[in-house]
């Protein structure tokens, strides 16, 4: 987790004192065991988490493993790979890891689009997210940002600014896995 957290502090200062990418966080950034449900627009969220969460875990597909030495960062930090043509098998290990690192008190990343999506991009949300959430006890927190409007997806251009992070109220408990996916879409999409 060590080298998780240098490379991270590394990208988001960078990104302050050479691009001048700033960020700023509204609502509170709880403790303890909590899965975060991201959106993801650019690469900048993916080291943001460490800045106010140093322990935590992301959940990402298991292709990135084949990358040589970012494998090795992913591996020591206790991330969560995860199979996405693997059906029930690949879900279920999935929902095991998960509660494994919340009892460890950890924080999870989950990214429920699955992949970055451009700014006025259709929502796409995976439901992945509302097993996790069917099926643990922590609180699953939204988290709304408008990243891709100065570090867009797959665009070698970045502008100078300040990136809003919204940390939103938790998801209710007992929910349907529609409700769930509709509230939590309508929460992170602000419609």
């Amino acid at each position: 987790m060590f080298g998780c957290n240098i490379w991270a502090r590394n990208v988001i200062y960078s990104a302050k004192f050479i691009l001048g990418i700033n960020y700023k966080v509204v609502g509170k950034v709880p403790e303890g065991p909590v899965v975060f449900a991201s959106k993801h627009q650019s690469a900048w969220e993916t080291a943001f988490f460490y800045m106010v969460r140093r322990d935590s875990v992301y959940i990402f597909k298991k292709e990135l493993m084949y990358i040589p030495m970012f494998n090795i960062f992913l591996w020591a930090a206790d991330h969560i790979s995860l199979n996405r043509s693997g059906g029930a098998s690949s879900l279920k290990k999935l929902i095991s890891d998960v509660k494994k690192r919340l009892n460890d008190g950890r924080a999870i990343i989950i990214f429920p689009e699955g992949r970055r999506k451009a700014i006025g991009d259709a929502p796409d949300y995976k439901a992945g997210v509302a097993a996790i959430y069917s099926n643990i006890d922590a609180p699953v927190v939204p988290v709304k940002l408008d990243s891709g409007k100065l570090w867009p997806r797959q665009s070698r251009i970045k502008k100078p600014g300040t990136i809003t992070v919204e940390f939103l109220e938790p998801m209710p408990k007992g929910l349907t896995k529609k409700g769930f996916m509709e509230e939590l879409q309508k929460r992170i999409e602000g419609k």
